[in-house]
């Protein structure tokens, strides 16, 4: 017995994205009886709280803003440090510090000074990753605007930004030292906007705390937004596996006024003067809306304790955008928003790939076929047993054929990530691929699961 605890609790400590729900369903096959289930539940609880306790020796709750300018094309990038700002919250978990699922084009890690013990990581992708897989990152040098959010450390840490390689291993591309008292980092209140919470309660340290915010609303079209922001979380919360874990997840929305309604349209001639500046036509492809004022986005932001910002767009265009740990961008008004929202957030959240590959997306060479992509719901081959392996039924067919036959179960089918060949996905028509609503495949759908279980501290 004594060695079943001990194996439980060095689990624990080792535990990954897959939740402590997996972690108890392992020791419930092993057959314990439920005494002993008890015993090491109690365990649990004991090491959440020490995992508070050891959060709030280290750091704040408060957050640590890191805004700089990441600049280049496809030879070269350059971190420029912009400037340091305090934020009033902290929304992030205080147990689920350093990063388990590796996914993302960067990743961020705060080391102790001191002992260079790691303290806190997190993966992340940017729209400067984009931009170097399109024709113009061959002669162009581009500047973007991002932003790295941390817990507030008590004492001197040495952060480091890291970027993938084309052997899809991150490297260093940035480092410095913070000292939390020091009199650089911005200290004044933050602007003062109506906020409110949609659906949700407890503890932010508890739950996957998602703000809704507006662009191309003027104050006038206040009410308006509100109703918007909520009947999209509404929506999310109706899709499989969300209203399964709706009591893990809150909605809050802040309201900041734009001079204007809508949004740039530059294959149109249309510019507004509007918050964030979002605009269509990033990169060249019409649907694809992103937002360029990415500090001003987290200004707004951070009146409330947050993990994920949705940008809602006040137009009828159809278009959207996610990057995960970035930001969810979509426009409020089309048909289709309700299924983009979803969609997108898929991308920005959980991390999920785009599973089409019959598309006007101007990227060239995404991924890079000798390995494997981060992204869980798309696979190379090359090391599938990370993927979705476990999920195949014994007999299916590697690569799956996408008859009728395996219409409505997992396979390997080919064409994904923009991708005719080489990359295969998991369903033949999930949300991630096709207009589908309320349609994540199983493959999805668990990769949400661990993610919301993950942030939620659960």
């Amino acid at each position: 017995m004594i060695r079943k605890i001990r194996s439980f609790l060095l689990d624990l400590v080792c535990i990954t994205g897959k939740g402590i729900e997996n972690l108890i369903n392992k020791y419930l096959m092993r057959r314990i009886p439920w005494p002993r289930i008890a015993a090491l539940l109690s365990g649990i609880l004991v090491f959440s709280v020490l995992a508070a306790q050891n959060f709030d020796a280290r750091f704040l709750r408060r957050t640590l803003r890191m805004d700089y300018i990441h600049s280049g094309s496809s030879g070269k990038s350059e971190i420029s440090l912009y400037r340091l700002i305090e934020e009033p919250f902290w929304g992030g978990p205080v147990k689920n510090l350093i990063d388990t699922f590796n996914y993302g084009e960067c990743m961020v890690k705060m080391f102790d000074l001191n002992t260079n013990a790691l303290l806190y990581s997190r993966g992340f992708s940017t729209l400067f990753n984009e931009w170097l897989t399109t024709p113009q990152a061959r002669t162009e040098v581009f500047a973007f605007e991002e932003s790295i959010l941390l817990p507030f450390p008590r004492e001197k840490v040495k952060v480091v930004r890291y970027q993938r390689d084309k052997e899809q291993e991150f490297q260093p591309l940035f480092s410095t030292v913070i000292d939390p008292g020091s009199p650089a980092i911005i200290r004044d209140q933050l602007p003062v906007y109506s906020s409110g919470t949609i659906t949700g309660e407890g503890l932010a340290e508890n739950t996957l705390d998602i703000v809704i915010l507006p662009e191309g609303y003027t104050s006038a079209e206040k009410e308006k937004f509100i109703r918007d922001a909520t009947r999209f979380a509404d929506n999310l919360l109706s899709w499989a596996p969300y209203r399964d874990l709706r009591k893990k997840i809150r909605f809050r929305y802040v309201f900041a006024p734009s001079d204007e309604s809508g949004t740039d349209v530059p294959g149109d001639s249309i510019w507004k003067r509007t918050l964030f500046d979002t605009h269509f036509y990033t990169f060249g492809t019409e649907r694809y809306l992103s937002v360029k004022n990415i500090w001003k986005m987290h200004d707004v932001a951070a009146v409330v304790p947050y993990d994920a910002v949705c940008v809602l767009v006040n137009t009828t265009k159809y278009g959207g955008g996610g990057i995960f740990n970035f930001y969810t961008v979509c426009t409020a008004d089309n048909n289709a928003s309700y299924f983009v929202f979803c969609h997108e957030f898929g991308h920005s959240f959980a991390g999920l790939a785009d599973e089409y590959y019959d598309s006007e997306v101007a990227y060239e060479g995404f991924y890079n076929l000798k390995k494997e992509p981060w992204e869980p719901n798309i696979t190379t081959l090359v090391q599938f047993e990370k993927k979705w392996k476990d999920m195949l039924e014994p007999g299916t067919p590697v690569p799956t054929p996408p008859s009728d036959q395996y219409k409505n179960k997992i396979g390997v089918f080919e064409g994904g990530g923009y991708m005719a060949k080489g990359i295969y996905r998991p369903w033949i028509n999930c949300s991630m691929r096709g207009v589908v609503n309320d349609g994540f495949c199983p493959v999805c759908k668990r990769a949400i699961t661990r993610m919301v279980n993950f942030i939620s501290d659960n």
